[in-house]
């Protein structure tokens, strides 16, 4: 026996809501959370840029190349940079991912919604100084001090231990706020891992080189199995960065 006609379109409609209902389910955005480091002690923040992450400071490292500016966030980030230049207009790299800065004075205001490595460059000229911003996502399960086969460097510090070797399942950290002026060797070893969020300076490579009457590459790894590297700046090495061999 066929349903009669208001029975086959109250049903319809409930299958309609029923979908609708589904369709419209809101999920909630995940809350925000914006971590900054320290500045390293005795550095002057870079005076072509100052940096702001939801109204937290943002220590901005000078490099030959760039000011480097480094962050970790989740969910929704307004960046605001103040540059000493005077910004016509910004290009904001990698385009792709389409963020769009606002031009007030000379603040440049943008959000983000997703971890990234960025390039802000004003006014057509990229080579001119721009401001590397690293985005980080939140890391999770840092090593602490005094582990074990852990070289740790605090945030908060510049650090000078010239050459570091690793040795079989050895971590190099370098926390978030910590420049080490170094270069990383380590030969037929396993399990190494060079990890965090601060910076890898070669600036004084090659004058270690020549007291120590050597040749070495910024990061150097022979004959080593399962090496992880993750997370670290790599600022100004005097050589080839980082060189796997076998």
């Amino acid at each position: 026996m066929q349903a009669h006609p208001w029975v086959r379109r109250l049903s319809g409609s409930c299958v309609f809501l029923g979908l609708w209902a589904v369709s419209t389910t809101v999920v909630a955005a995940p809350a925000t959370d914006v971590r900054t480091y320290p500045a390293p002690a005795g550095l002057e923040n870079d005076p072509d840029y100052s940096v702001q992450v939801n109204g937290k400071d943002v220590f901005v490292y000078k490099s030959p190349t760039a000011g480097i500016a480094s962050f970790e966030f989740e969910g929704t980030a307004e960046v605001v940079v103040t540059s000493r230049r005077d910004p016509k207009w910004v290009d904001i790299r990698p385009r792709s991912r389409r963020v769009a800065p606002v031009i007030k004075d000379n603040k440049i205001t943008f959000q983000l919604t997703k971890a990234g490595n960025f390039s802000v460059e004003l006014n057509g000229q990229p080579k001119r100084h721009p401001l590397f911003l690293f985005a980080n996502p939140l890391e999770r399960d840092a090593p602490l001090p005094n582990t074990p086969g852990v070289h740790y460097f605090a945030a908060g510090q510049v650090h000078k231990p010239g050459f570091i070797e690793v040795k079989d399942n050895e971590t190099v950290y370098i926390a978030g706020g910590a420049v080490v002026e170094a270069s990383i060797h380590g030969k037929g070893v396993s399990n190494v891992k060079i990890l965090g969020r601060g910076i890898l300076d070669g600036t004084n490579l090659r004058k270690l080189m020549s007291e120590k009457k050597m040749r070495s590459h910024f990061i150097s790894l022979r004959d080593c199995k399962n090496v992880q590297i993750e997370g670290v700046v790599l600022s100004n090495g005097q050589t080839w960065q980082v060189v796997p061999v076998n």
